[in-house]
């Protein structure tokens, strides 16, 4: 996977990616329940988008920048294990990773996002960055690819994303198996099985991420389930890097 990271190249063999899109995953750095490490939303950024990048390859040059491992998660301060910024020093970090991959001659930029806290900030960064003559894309991995996991059962199980429960166990089962600690304390909540991003938000003072950090139960996580929402996440999200690509 190194020939698709930005990191792993000179300066003479990043210009062969100018013309194609350069992927910018950004993840966060917080508890994910008493089970889970700190590190899943980046590792599942970073993952998501390198397969991107291999499995286009064939198709067009996509490079993956640096995962930017701290994102928004105040919320999951009280917690203990969460590394964050605030929402306007994660707006202005994005905006200026972006600058300096437009001044670096990169035409395409793509924000993948993979925690919920971020997702305003990196809709709101490619607003800015368009005003600044940078054309730029965002998305959070499972908004792309919603339809396809409704349609495979994912929300059966339990809340997608959510956090820490069904869904993000069984990703990590299968990418990161010897990170997964058991599973937490078994839970009845009623699974909600409508789009985030179309439900009311409601974030109050004080108040924290589910029951003990996790919003839903993880029993039925397994690493057959991860693979199976691995594959469509990644063929989803290629797909949305195409239409980008397609747009410029």
């Amino acid at each position: 996977m190194d020939k698709f990271r930005f990191i792993a190249q000179n300066r003479g063999e990043l210009d062969g990616f100018k013309e194609g899109v350069i992927i910018i995953p950004v993840g966060a750095t917080e508890q994910h329940g008493p089970h889970l490490s700190v590190g899943v939303d980046s590792l599942l950024a970073e993952t998501v988008a390198l397969h991107v990048a291999k499995d286009l390859s064939p198709r067009l040059p996509v490079l993956v920048a640096p995962t930017l491992p701290y994102g928004y998660s105040h919320h999951h301060l009280s917690f203990g294990g969460a590394i964050s910024l605030r929402s306007e020093t994660l707006i202005a970090v994005l905006k200026d990773i972006g600058m300096s991959l437009a001044a670096s001659g990169f035409k395409r930029l793509f924000f993948l996002n993979s925690h919920g806290g971020n997702e305003e900030a990196v809709r709101l960064v490619v607003r800015d960055l368009a005003r600044e003559g940078v054309s730029a894309a965002a998305a959070s991995y499972w908004t792309v690819a919603w339809d396809a996991l409704t349609e495979a059962g994912a929300l059966d199980w339990g809340r997608v994303p959510g956090h820490a429960g069904s869904f993000e166990t069984s990703l990590m089962l299968h990418l990161a198996a010897e990170l997964v600690h058991g599973r937490p304390p078994l839970r009845e909540d009623a699974p909600s099985i409508a789009d985030p991003a179309r439900r009311l938000f409601v974030q109050l003072p004080g108040q924290g991420v589910g029951k003990d950090g996790y919003t839903d139960d993880a029993r039925f996580a397994s690493a057959g389930k991860g693979e199976l929402y691995f594959q469509i996440i990644v063929s989803q999200v290629a797909k949305a890097v195409v239409e980008f690509y397609r747009q410029i």
